[in-house]
């Protein structure tokens, strides 16, 4: 990955794709070279075993002539820059292998390390969003109980009749038995269906 870091050791940052090397002590930075960027690679990525100069050679020059005395000087270099000439260990006649452990950098936190409030925090918000939830649905419920209120009904006998009195038609008949033929020529209707339910 383009951003990869590698810890090597306890001090020494190493960037791959950026070709860089930060000591943590002081800040320092360096750049390497394509060619010093490719040993270290190769040296790292068989951490611990030894690399041979001919893998080497094939790798990085793919056979360029000089190449024996160009691998031994970069060797020289790249151990200068890491500071420690003992990081990279030379085995006679064989090759070099990397001495320094190699970890990812920074390493992966494990769930386990998160503090106990985040979880806690978590599950908190779980529950006042569930009680917001029940408390919101019961006033849905009883708002829409109010939204048709009970029809009051006055009995004005003892067989429970509506109250009709506020009609100034059915007043007019109470008050006034001999109720004027042009009155009912005028609300004919009205008075033939409330008479069936007044039994007059």
């Amino acid at each position: 990955m383009s951003n990869t870091c590698l810890l090597l050791g306890a001090e020494i940052l190493y960037y791959p794709a950026q070709r860089k090397i930060v000591f943590k002590n002081d800040s320092d930075e360096i750049e390497l070279d394509f060619i010093l960027n490719s040993i270290l690679r190769e040296l790292i990525d068989n951490q611990g075993a030894i690399v041979s100069k001919d893998t080497l050679i094939e790798t990085i020059w793919q056979d360029y002539p000089g190449a024996q005395n160009s691998l031994h000087n970069s060797i020289s270099r790249l151990r200068t820059v890491l500071r420690n000439k003992d990081i990279i260990k030379t085995h006679p006649k064989l090759g070099y292998s990397f001495q320094l452990p190699v970890i990812a950098y920074p390493p992966r936190k494990s769930i386990v390390n998160k503090p106990i409030y985040v979880v806690s925090g978590f599950l908190l918000f779980c529950l006042v969003t569930s009680l917001i939830f029940t408390l919101t649905s019961n006033d849905n419920m009883e708002s829409t109980d109010t939204l048709s209120p009970p029809v009051n009904l006055t009995p004005i006998d003892n067989k429970n009749r509506v109250e009709l009195s506020g009609n100034p038609i059915i007043r007019d008949i109470k008050n006034n038995p001999e109720f004027s033929d042009s009155v009912l020529d005028r609300h004919r209707e009205k008075v033939m269906k409330l008479k069936d339910s007044l039994k007059l």
